[in-house]
């Protein structure tokens, strides 16, 4: 198999693989707070999600409290 079309062939495979494996995903293009639930496609994240921010652009994900924040897994990308 070449290696154009792996290429071409793990990008057609890699989208449907995340999709498999996030529980809530990042939804606000300009940035924002963790803890608002309308930034995720399914709410705030806790420790049994795995998120993922692979929204394209250029944004802060900003959390506004001290304590710290569990998830089963994060994906970053985008």
């Amino acid at each position: 198999m070449s290696r154009s079309l792996l290429v071409l062939l793990a990008a057609l495979v890699a989208p449907s693989a995340l999709a498999q494996i996030c529980t809530t995903s990042w939804t606000n293009a300009a940035g924002g707070s963790w803890e608002t639930a309308a930034n995720w496609d399914a709410g705030v994240p806790d420790a049994a999600d795995t998120v993922c921010i692979t929204l394209a652009g250029t944004y802060t994900v900003a959390t506004t409290t001290t304590s710290s924040r569990t998830v089963a897994g994060i994906v970053l990308g985008g």
